[in-house]
């Protein structure tokens, strides 16, 4: 490893500064690649709405959380709707079967806490349409 040597004059003094090259950090828990999917995009109002995806690492029995926001034509912006706390598998997939939406627009997404193989991590919003159901 080399190092440098900055030398300058401060008010008659010299100083002498020793820059030692950057270490990389040291390895860490890895960022957890989550998969996360709606069965459908559009929906009707009486049909239930499946979840699914799998978390890598995994670990046996780890808490997911869903999170589900409703688009508000009242305020132009998405607002809470509910969440659900699901447990993986022992192999990191998990399966949800979320009860009838009413009509509107809705996203979902999967959150895992931090666990002793991996860091917490969220998914990307997944979105939906439920229409009115016709006869």
């Amino acid at each position: 490893m080399r190092t440098r040597s900055l030398r300058f004059f401060a008010a008659g003094v010299m100083v002498v500064a020793l820059a030692a090259p950057a270490l990389p950090a040291p390895a860490g828990k890895p960022a957890p690649d989550i998969t996360f999917n709606l069965a459908g995009r559009t929906f009707t109002e009486k049909e239930k709405v499946r979840m699914y995806g799998d978390v890598d690492p995994a670990t046996a029995s780890e808490s997911i959380t869903l999170h589900t926001q409703r688009y508000s034509k009242k305020t132009e912006d998405w607002e809470h709707y509910d969440i659900h706390e699901i447990d993986s598998e022992s192999d990191g997939s998990f399966s949800h079967r979320h009860r009838p939406f009413k009509k509107g627009h809705y996203r979902t997404r999967a959150e895992v806490d931090e666990t002793d193989d991996h860091l917490a991590g969220k998914t990307r919003w997944r979105e939906m349409a439920v229409r009115r159901r016709n006869f």
